[in-house]
């Protein structure tokens, strides 16, 4: 250094002489002004070199004079200074000669080529200065001596070509990736003749060459990319974005508009499992999210519209609007998304919050989707209040939407902030749509910043208007797809800067180029969108003649779909006679040695040839199958048309979901021929079209009944489960059918219709009986060890043993429980074997009895279970089977027994409430017994009140009189079955005695009758009841 070679070094100014003699400083504005004559400018600060650079470069004179006031000032004269410097010099060759050996000119440098480049690298950008640097004229004077030793000066400016190569290939969405770099680098070396130590087998340039170039150029690095729609970069163009802001400055300027009349809207999806950024591991709702459209719209001047929701579901739920924002709503369709019909209610909203007139108009901006462009209503509802409608350019939206580039970015993040939040409060849970509203309107609420709004609208150029806001470089990704013309695909590009490239060759345009379109052939000529003002009358007129014919056109495909369709006349059918002649003929004019093969039939493998009967030919074709289908169908409605009719009979209905599409079963249940065979038909399998309310499961029976000419009248009782919706339709029906029934004044209860499905009931009593706690924890151990027998490991045991596979417990099946835990007690031995290997299979003693006796107790409901399933069960099977059950668990006397006893117990009382169940009971000489005096008159009033009805349906034969053959017919139970030890016979044999009271009938009337059948003699249970009626048929033909 300076203080160590003991050089004179000036004295340092204590007033700086050039802001003394030639500039004034304003501290106020921190600048100097410059005094010397026709100078106005102003120089940032007070430092002495700025102040003698700005001397120096303007006015040479005044420098003159400052350099000779300075050496004034400090004692030293020009000569002195020069023998100073030469001193100086002096100095310095002798300190360097110390590192360097000069001989004459040239410079001999103990140093590497690359060390050298890294030190100088390093000496620009430690500071954090960029590689630019190295092309400042200053710099240049002292490195390019030194680099021109090594022939390296132009290397630099190669890189920095490559560098802007890189960024413009990037710029345009082909950026490279590392492997085509390095491969790219090993061309230019090869075909450029640079020497280079480049990998020859892999011909490409190392990874150590790749981490070198990337620390000389900082402003390089590795990005994964992001994916950018083909239609995006190619749409958004400066032809488009010129069309589009001229439209804009037109309807501003037509209309007045001011930053509170215009508005953009825009949809974005919401899920239950927004996507996460970061690879670290996190939790999340579920895999895959349902996605809910919510529909954005703010003004210019920060004015948010309510944002309107749109789930994926038939029906709106109360909870879908919990903590939504203030006058926000919920609308529902099956996908989730925006439809013609959901933006028309939203429009309508947005024109009563805009306040839009046709005075005051409003200038709504959004995108081309079809629910906007393409509906009539939502045009006709602009024009007639005042809104002018203006599209954005198809695939531009990215640019120009201020919600796509202000809003939606953040709403996401606050809303998975939100999400992230709500999992961290709730653990074990997840979210599901009937959070999303109050997640999304804490989120919103965040977003929703006039700041935000009025950014999205400035940084888009739409307020206030600036069509200045897109630089050429935002137009890049556009450019690759200008049309060339194809006379100049062989000649050379005449790019610029391939012109101005420092490689001696071949430059990197050139061994890879930049991508560009060039028309080969003709486009298509598919009508594509465009930007527009929709409620003008061309777009209008337009639209309305291009639904038309869109109209017109599906309605000619849908004529020449069904014409193609229909049964084209052909012989289907070949009498016998002429089928056996013409094989007869065949065979006879046949030459070939070998007979033809003899067909046979499909069912019985009868040869043609041998067979009796007269075979039909049918070809086998999609057309020739549905009309048979179709005829056969209509054949059996017909049968079973005619069967029901005068009958009363019973409906069972139930509902079933499988893959989003939901279906209304009904079968009917009737008496049928003299021998009172009990017939079930089904008489429809529907889809459910509209939601499943009560009123339309209502219209879908009533079209089923008139279908096959059944009344209302006719309907004796609908079975089915307990599902809300389907008892609201029963008692619907119900009061259609006896609207005009005229009440009873002593016993004003209205006829039902409604029973609940009895296998349903038992089931629901069986799970209310399983609550126990003691219980549900032992078969919680149970339920693990079960699905440790069902992984892969202890399931190939079993099957290597021979021994069935265990069964898991489902919710919606009935008594799957019981399964799980018999077949779990059929594998003790199993599990006692490996349980001290294998710890999951371990149960205590305790738990193993625990589990037998829960088996013991839930098999008499099982079995229960199993018979009320059978297609022809009546109510006396019902009644007998529960009453069995309860029984049987009498006997077992386990805490587990006795909880499903009383579950039964309180469940039957409410069933056998039902005036259908009574009635079937009184009728029934099992079971009369044991009803109540109470019950009784409830099943007469219903006999009575079905009777009246029954009467103007079918023809009732004239009452017979009553004789003494009743006694003969009606056996005594005590007398036709010996006395054996059934708890239920002598639980009815009890009830029996306590009701002895008999009358007889003063005259023939229902009532009297159904008197006269009180306390009937009892039969023994075991006795078909039909079979009972057969014989008593005549005898009481009522």
């Amino acid at each position: 250094c300076f203080k160590c070679l003991n050089f004179k070094v000036f004295k340092v100014f204590k007033v700086n002489p050039v802001l003394e003699m030639i500039f004034t400083y304003d501290i106020n504005k921190n600048s100097s002004k410059c005094n010397v004559v026709g100078c106005t400018k102003y120089i940032s600060g007070k430092h002495s070199s700025n102040l003698e650079k700005h001397i120096f470069a303007l006015h040479k004179n005044e420098y003159k004079d400052l350099t000779k006031a300075k050496l004034s000032k400090s004692g030293a004269s020009i000569e002195n200074v020069q023998l100073h410097n030469k001193a100086m010099r002096k100095n310095e060759q002798s300190l360097m000669s110390q590192f360097v050996n000069v001989q004459k000119k040239s410079i001999r440098i103990d140093m590497d080529q690359q060390k050298l480049l890294d030190a100088c690298v390093e000496l620009v950008t430690v500071n954090g200065r960029p590689f630019c640097l190295m092309q400042d004229s200053g710099f240049k004077k002292i490195l390019n001596p030194i680099l021109e030793a090594f022939g390296t000066a132009e290397n630099i400016n190669q890189e920095l070509e490559l560098v802007d190569y890189l960024k413009s290939m990037e710029k345009r969405l082909f950026g490279l990736t590392m492997i085509d770099f390095r491969k790219l680098a090993f061309q230019l070396a090869e075909i450029n003749g640079y020497s280079h130590r480049f990998n020859q087998a892999d011909r490409m340039a190392g990874q150590d060459w790749m981490n070198s170039f990337l620390l000389r150029h900082p402003d390089l690095s590795i990005r994964k990319p992001e994916a950018t729609s083909g239609a995006r970069a190619m749409g958004f163009n400066k032809v488009a974005y010129t069309q589009f802001f001229n439209l804009l400055t037109d309807c501003i300027d037509k209309y007045k508009l001011n930053a509170n009349r215009i508005y953009n809207c825009d949809e974005t999806g919401i899920t239950v499992n927004p996507k996460e950024q970061s690879k670290v591991g996190i939790l999340t709702s579920a895999e895959r999210g349902e996605t809910v459209t919510a529909v954005i719209c703010f003004s210019a001047s920060g004015a948010y519209v309510p944002p309107m929701l749109i789930f994926p579901r038939k029906r709106n739920q109360p909870h879908f609007s919990t903590g939504l924002p203030s006058e926000s709503w919920v609308e529902c369709h099956e996908t989730g998304w925006i439809t013609s019909e959901l933006f028309l209610k939203w429009f309508m909203k947005f024109i009563e919050f805009s306040r839009a007139t046709k005075e005051d108009p409003v200038l709504l901006l959004f995108d081309g989707h079809s629910s906007h462009t393409k509906n009539l209503p939502v045009i006709n509802a602009a024009r007639e209040n005042g809104v002018v409608l203006l599209c954005f350019p198809p695939h531009c939206s990215h640019k120009l939407q201020p919600c796509d580039v202000s809003f939606m970015k953040p709403l996401s993040t606050y809303y998975e902030d939100e999400v992230r939040k709500w999992l961290r409060c709730n653990p074990g849970k997840v979210v599901t749509l009937g959070n999303i509203s109050s997640l999304f309107g804490a989120a919103f609420i965040h977003a929703a910043t006039m700041r935000t709004a009025m950014k999205g609208f400035e940084a888009t150029g739409i307020w206030p208007p600036n069509n200045n806001v897109f630089s050429d470089e935002d137009f890049l990704l556009s450019i690759v797809t200008d049309i060339v013309p194809t006379t100049l695909s062989n000649e050379k590009d005449a790019d610029p800067q391939c012109l101005k490239s420092t490689f001696p060759i071949e430059s990197p345009e050139n061994i890879l180029p930049i991508p560009k379109v060039k028309q080969t052939e003709k486009r298509n000529s598919r009508k594509r969108g465009k930007t527009a003002i929709l409620t003008e009358s061309p777009y209008k007129n337009d639209l309305q003649i291009s639904l038309e014919a869109a109209k017109k056109n599906k309605e000619e495909k849908e004529k020449k779909r069904k014409e193609k369709n229909k049964l084209t006349k052909r012989q289907l059918f070949i009498p016998a006679s002429k089928k056996k002649r013409k094989v007869q003929r065949e065979k006879e004019d046949s030459t070939s040695s070998e007979d033809d093969p003899d067909a046979k039939c499909l069912y019985c493998k009868k040869l043609y040839s041998k067979s009796n009967e007269g075979w039909i030919s049918i070809s086998i074709n999609s057309q020739n199958v549905r009309e048979h289908v179709t005829t056969t169908a209509s054949s059996i409605c017909e049968e079973i048309s005619n069967d029901l009719k005068n009958h009363m009979v019973s409906l069972k209905i139930d509902g079933v979901t499988r893959h989003n599409r939901s279906f209304l079963g009904i079968n009917v249940q009737y008496m049928f021929g003299d021998t009172m065979d009990l017939k079930i038909k089904t008489l429809s399998i529907g889809e459910v079209l509209g939601g499943h309310t009560s009123e339309n499961l209502k219209t879908m029976v009533f079209d089923v009944l008139q279908k096959y000419g059944l009344s209302k009248n006719q309907l004796f009782s609908i079975t089915s489960d307990n599902a809300p919706n389907m008892m609201k339709m029963i008692d619907i029906i119900a009061s259609e059918i006896f609207e005009n029934e005229v009440v009873d004044a002593i016993n004003p209860i209205p006829l039902t219709l409604k029973v609940r499905r009895a296998v349903h009931t038992l089931n629901l009593a069986v799970e209310e009986g399983l609550k126990i706690q003691s219980i549900r924890n032992v078969i919680t151990r149970a339920r693990k060890v079960v699905k440790k027998l069902r992984t892969p490991t202890y399931a190939g045991l079993l099957k290597v043993r021979n021994e069935k596979q265990a069964i898991i417990d489902i919710e919606t099946r009935w008594l799957s429980t019981f399964d799980m835990l018999k077949r779990l007690l059929d594998t003790k031995s199993f599990c006692k074997e490996l349980e001290e290997t294998m710890p999951d299979l371990k149960l205590s003693n305790d738990d193993w009895d625990k589990i037998a006796s829960m088996v013991t107790s839930l098999e008499p409901t099982k079995i229960g279970i199993i018979q009320l399933q059978k297609s022809d069960i009546i109510m006396g099977d019902f009644y007998s089977c529960w009453w069995n059950i309860m029984a049987k668990l009498d006997k077992i006397q386990t805490n587990l027994s006795e909880s499903l006893r009383n579950a039964m117990e309180r469940r039957g009382k409410l069933l056998f409430q039902n005036p259908i169940f009574a009635a079937a009971a009184f009728l029934d000489p099992h079971f009369q017994s044991t009803l109540s005096e109470d019950e009784k008159c409830l099943a007469k009033d219903h006999l009575a009140k079905t009777w009246n009805i029954l009467q103007t349906q079918v023809i009732v034969p004239q009452l017979m009189d009553t004789d003494e053959n009743n006694e003969s017919t009606t056996l005594n139970a005590e007398t036709e079955c010996d006395q054996i030890d059934d708890p239920l016979e002598n639980f009815i044999l009890s009830q029996s005695r306590t009701n002895l009271l008999i009358s007889s009938p003063e005259d023939h009337s229902i009532r009297l009758l159904l008197e006269e059948f009180d306390n009937v003699p009892r039969i023994h249970h075991k006795r078909d009841i039909r079979t009972y009626w057969l014989d008593n048929k005549n005898n009481k033909p009522e």
